[in-house]
């Protein structure tokens, strides 16, 4: 653990000095052939060599699902982009004495703008007035700055909703105020959910989830499949989401201890519906990282998407102290979105760290073929940002926050 820490802040230091990152990674600016524990010193950092002044390696023999990698893949303009969808004003406020305002929320969301995110839950609308009131005003303020973001283009704005009408209606009612916005649906999928939590079947499932994506049109055919089955043949019913919004994601609850072969189905019911996005939760923090991995791998394989550009999403939890072990699992098994919070806060131990994930590509971009735009230089102006705020737990589950930038 002390070495990880000192590894991160080793790096930070070196980024603040505008030091090459080969003095990270690879033969270190010092140049000289190095043993095992001798001291170096490279720029103003002092560190043990078996650290950070390795002897460069070749890493081309590597192999990723998606073939093998070099050290510069993950700056080529080949790489894939990854989607940072932040959930600290939904999921993170589920902390203890994380109780957040209106105005407390507005001002976050406007940091997360400057960050980088991607895509920000700004809350479950459905909840009380005072969420849905929040989640309207970051669609309308955070959802709304172009300034400082890359490309000059929105945040999108996502809310959270139950997989029923009045849930999803509510949502769309807040969130649809920011240029770019996403209604994000959860049904359970693992059978002690469905059985001890919501008292139906698989089949009831499937339907309830179908029901509330589907969208039919002519320029998004039926999944290869998927109309053999009765239960989901064609028709002209155009389903509730998809008459609201075209970007949603879809969470089965509890995927990490689902079975497979049904997610395959429930994943292809919704995909063929119109979902966009499919998020795997890792609910109550159970799995590893070669077993969540390998979930991604085996249902990008096996699901049928019948062409459409779906986006497969992490979200871990850290009881076990994985969620960001995990989370990287997956983007090497082909996720290309993450649900991260500030600090790693979150409901128990807390949900996949933010900082941990983006300065992890950055550290060791040869392992990732992916990219993602969060500007390093605000993390700890804005993992500062949430202690700022009154009557909140000051603690931070993450190491790298507590970094201070030289």
């Amino acid at each position: 653990m002390a070495n990880s820490a000192c590894t991160a802040r080793a790096f930070v230091r070196l980024q603040s000095a505008r030091l090459p990152l080969s003095a990270v990674e690879g033969e270190a600016s010092c140049g000289s052939q190095r043993s095992p524990g001798k001291v170096c010193r490279v720029g103003a950092v002092q560190m043990q060599c078996p650290l950070l002044c390795v002897r460069k390696r070749s890493f081309t023999g590597l192999k990723s699902p998606r073939g093998p990698l070099s050290t510069a893949s993950a700056t080529a303009s080949g790489s894939e982009k990854l989607w940072i969808f932040d959930t600290t004003l939904r999921d993170g406020e589920q902390s203890p004495g994380a109780t957040l305002t209106a105005d407390e929320k507005v001002e976050i969301g406007k940091q997360l703008a400057r960050l980088g995110v991607d895509i920000c839950e700004a809350g479950f609308p459905i909840a009380s007035q005072g969420d849905f009131d929040a989640v309207k005003r970051v669609a309308l303020t955070a959802g709304t700055l172009t300034a400082c973001r890359p490309n000059m283009q929105t945040m999108r704005i996502a809310g959270l909703a139950r997989a029923n009408k009045k849930d999803i209606a509510r949502c769309h009612e807040a969130v649809h105020h920011a240029p770019l916005h996403r209604i994000h649906t959860f049904l359970a999928s693992s059978d002690i959910h469905l059985e001890h939590k919501l008292n139906i079947t698989r089949a009831q499932c499937l339907e309830t989830a179908s029901k509330m994506v589907r969208h039919r049109s002519a320029s998004r055919p039926p999944c290869a499949g998927l109309l053999s089955r009765p239960s989901f043949s064609a028709h002209p019913q155009v389903a509730f989401a998809k008459t609201l919004v075209d970007d949603i994601e879809f969470s089965p609850e509890d995927a990490g201890r689902s079975d497979p072969d049904f997610l395959i189905e429930l994943c292809t019911a919704v995909i063929e519906a119109g979902a966009t996005t499919i998020n795997l939760p890792d609910t109550v923090g159970y799995t590893l990282p070669a077993e969540y991995g390998s979930l991604f791998a085996y249902l990008i394989e096996k699901t049928p998407t019948g062409g459409n550009g779906v986006v497969w999403s992490t979200h871990c939890h850290n009881d076990l102290g994985l969620a960001t072990a995990n989370s990287l699992a997956a983007v090497q098994q082909g996720a290309r979105q993450v649900e991260v919070t500030l600090n790693s806060l979150g409901e128990r131990a807390g949900n996949t760290s933010l900082e941990e994930v983006v300065m992890a590509l950055r550290t060791r971009p040869q392992h990732f073929p992916v990219t993602c735009e969060i500007d390093t230089k605000q993390i700890m102006r804005t993992s500062r940002w949430w202690p700022r705020t009154p009557g909140t737990d000051q603690r931070s589950h993450s190491g790298l926050s507590t970094i201070e930038p030289r």
